[in-house]
């Protein structure tokens, strides 16, 4: 019981650094410090979830599973558009190829996620 409590915090512990080094990375205001740390966060449950998948496993609830596949494409899109409207007054057609792109592979998890989640119920 005791190395469970210890390897939950050491994980949280791992996860909240690697997403703060992520975030400090950033240059911008708080708003886009937090979108880079959510997203970054992300990334790793996205992970949990895929390997989750592959490994026919329970470790993830539906409803979890839910959360991650409906979060992701959404964080996507945040991390994205907010620069857009703040800094309306700039030129961002830089941003658009990479949003794309960005956004292909987040709707590309959602689908198996989600799938995974119908699939699952169905049975």
């Amino acid at each position: 019981m005791q190395s469970r409590k210890f390897a939950a915090l050491l994980i949280f512990f791992i996860l909240f650094s690697l997403s703060s080094m992520a975030a400090y990375s950033v240059y911008g205001d708080f708003v886009e410090k937090t979108i880079a740390f959510l997203t970054s966060l992300m990334v790793f449950f996205v992970l949990v979830a895929l390997f989750d998948i592959y490994r026919q496993g329970h470790n993830l609830t539906m409803k979890e599973k839910k959360v991650i596949a409906i979060s992701f494409p959404l964080l996507t899109i945040i991390e994205y558009v907010y620069p857009v409207l703040k800094y309306s007054e700039q030129k961002h057609s830089d941003y658009v190829y990479p949003f794309l792109m960005d956004f292909t592979i987040s709707l590309l998890v959602f689908t198996i996620i989600w799938s995974n989640v119908k699939n699952v119920r169905s049975q």
